[in-house]
Order: C-alpha cells, then sequence, then structure tokens
C-alpha cells in the first residue's frame, strides 16, 4: 500500500508500494537537516519550509546517487 509521511516543515513524502526507505536525520532545529535514504520503490517528495531555508540540508541517499535538494518536488524510484 501506499504511505504519506508529513514533516513539522510541512515536508510530504509518498511512498509507492514495496518501498524500502530510511529516515537517517530529521531535525528541525538549528542546524536543520533532513537525510533519507531510498533502498528499493518509489517516492515522491515536496519540500517544506527546511528545504526552502536551507536547500543544502536536504539530502537523498540511494544506492547509486546522492541527491541535493533545492527547494523543490521531485520522483524518485528505484
Amino acid at each position: 500500500s501506499w504511505a504519506i509521511l508529513e514533516f513539522n516543515d510541512q515536508t510530504r513524502i509518498t511512498l509507492r508500494p514495496n518501498t524500502v526507505f530510511r529516515l537517517d536525520a530529521y531535525r528541525d532545529d538549528a542546524p536543520e537537516s533532513m537525510l533519507l535514504g531510498l533502498a528499493k520503490g518509489g517516492m515522491r517528495v515536496v519540500t517544506g519550509l527546511l528545504g526552502k531555508r536551507r536547500p543544502d540540508a536536504v539530502r537523498i541517499h540511494t544506492a547509486t546517487a546522492t541527491i541535493g535538494i533545492r527547494g523543490t518536488e521531485f520522483d524518485a524510484r528505484l
């Protein structure tokens, strides 16, 4: 089934069925950071206030890449 995660800063993550996902770090106070991991499946992310205030603080790790987010909306599938 699908899952939707919403964080304090209004970041929304939608996880597709059969997704293996990790939340390695989330901090909405100084120093702000979000570190996510995607091992399998797919997700859609809409960054919230953290991505707008500090775009360099949001990172997605996959088996083959690290994605730095610049305050946007995106899909990732493995």
